[in-house]
């Protein structure tokens, strides 16, 4: 008796779970199972629900589950109940993740909003062979973009600001690069700049990457490709032409080996093969070389004003010698003998320098004076020797600089010149 109430009581609790589940739960008699609704059409298990708690969930018991559910026409993968914090898939498969989805979201195949975090983040590490790519986008015709940038104003709107045509061109809207003297440690001074732009040479040539791009676009196309082509409405073959055909222009650069003999530190490994340069760290070089070569010009305007002077005094200085040569009968190789001068030796100089002259026995009296960049005499040395003769200046008298020097005779300048003291 015992045994049948137990088999009574068994049968009788099977019945409760099978109508119980059967009000939520259907297993049809083509073995597929509906749940919350009778729909078997898509799939061997069949969900009926509009809400985040009318889905599929996993759960374990210490944090938000994780559900697959329906809410309108699109479908959601959340952790969270709220419609927006999740993957969201509209009707036509396009795909937002995170943020307010919007008409501009899903206008791509993927839209990634944030909100003070990476909207997008790709880590690679640890390759398995010798390298590879960490992002990768490719292009089927130059009109597409690789990657573009956009922004969004008050005014709602969109500007593209950033952008990698299909042919290999970047766009930037604008550029700036980090120089922050925080992060800049053992500082020096660019040497010879205009020494070592000397010795780089610009080239102009054909880039042979850009000619190999131009031979494959639409390689291989079939009629069919071209005709669809031909049918895309949003296709401008014009423009595309135009694009494809600037990629006959020449560039015109330096050469990498030849910059790494001279600037090795500006000169990187881009693969196994090549190497390239980093170009805006040529800018800081010209900069000082341009310094340095004005500088140069203004000494050669300076020299050249000199012997403009000197030319005029030297002229009044013969004049007068032919009068004195008329009035005491002097003989004329004599009389026209005039003070000379050569340039110091060495120059420049970082301790002490020889200065060559020649003075004729008939000037009475002569000096060679020192003067600055501002005209400005600052040291005066009374020759006595008469014919070939020299003297020699101290570095210690003078700070490291530029300055001119010159030979005044009886009162007229009668030549001048330009030393250096370096430090």
């Amino acid at each position: 008796m015992e045994s049948i109430m137990k088999k009574l009581f068994s049968l009788l609790l099977v019945c409760l779970i099978t109508t119980s589940i059967a009000a939520q739960m259907k297993v049809h008699s083509n073995g597929k199972v509906s749940v919350g609704g009778n729909n078997t059409t898509n799939g061997s298990l069949t969900i009926t629900g509009n809400a985040a708690t009318k889905g599929l969930a996993f759960y374990n018991g210490y944090s938000n589950p994780l559900r697959i559910y329906m809410k309108g026409s699109d479908a959601f993968i959340s952790r969270v109940d709220s419609l927006y914090s999740n993957i969201r898939i509209n009707s036509s498969g396009q795909i937002s993740i995170s943020g307010t989805p919007n008409y501009y979201g899903y206008g791509n195949q993927l839209s990634i909003f944030g909100n003070g975090i990476s909207a997008f983040s790709s880590t690679f590490y640890y390759p398995s062979n010798d390298g590879g790519d960490g992002l990768k986008s490719v292009v089927e015709h130059p009109l597409n973009n690789t990657y573009a940038g956009y922004y969004k104003g008050t005014s709602s709107a969109w500007q593209k600001n950033f952008y990698v045509q299909g042919t290999g061109n970047v766009y930037c809207a604008g550029t700036i690069t980090t120089s922050d003297r925080s992060i800049k440690d053992d500082i020096h001074k660019i040497k010879n700049p205009l020494d070592l732009i000397l010795q780089l040479e610009g080239v102009s040539y054909i880039n042979k990457d850009r000619q190999e791009m131009k031979d494959n676009y639409y390689r291989g196309l079939t009629q069919e490709d071209e005709m669809l082509i031909k049918q895309d409405s949003l296709y401008d073959k014009q423009y595309a032409d135009m694009l494809i055909s600037e990629m006959d222009k020449r560039d015109m650069g330096l050469i990498a080996q030849d910059v790494e003999k001279v600037l090795p530190d500006i000169v990187y490994s881009v693969d196994k093969e090549k190497k390239g340069i980093a170009y805006t760290q040529l800018i800081a070089l010209l900069i000082e070389g341009i310094k340095e070569q004005q500088a140069e010009i203004e000494l050669l305007k300076s020299d050249i004003e000199a012997l403009r002077s000197g030319s005029e005094l030297f002229r009044a200085y013969n004049k007068e010698l032919q009068v004195t040569e008329k009035e005491n009968d002097s003989p004329v190789e004599d009389l026209l003998e005039s003070p000379t001068m050569s340039q110091n030796v060495p120059n420049p100089f970082n301790h002490s320098t020889l200065i060559p002259f020649y003075l004729p026995k008939s000037v009475k009296s002569a000096s060679i004076c020192v003067y600055n960049l501002q005209g400005t005499q600052l040291k005066r040395f009374e020759l006595t020797d008469r014919g070939e003769s020299s003297i020699t200046i101290s570095s210690s008298d003078f700070n490291a600089g530029i300055y001119f020097y010159a030979l005044i005779a009886d009162g007229i300048e009668a030549d001048i010149k330009r030393m250096v003291i370096s430090e």
